[in-house]
């Protein structure tokens, strides 16, 4: 799956430098359904955000 092999590259490159969040691009709103359990960008409801911490 693309998004979970883009979270583990962010995972992996949050060790050596410091990363704080993963925004995603949803292409509508569709897509944007999907991405609504991670925080929308104020007045950007296309790109959520997914803050980066210690789970990661």
């Amino acid at each position: 799956m693309p998004l979970v092999d883009a979270l583990q590259r962010v995972a992996q490159a949050n060790r050596v430098m410091a990363l704080h969040t993963v925004v995603v691009d949803a292409p509508n709103a569709e897509t944007a359904k999907f991405y609504a359990q991670f925080a929308p960008l104020p007045g950007r409801p296309l790109k959520p955000f997914l803050p980066m911490d210690d789970r990661y």
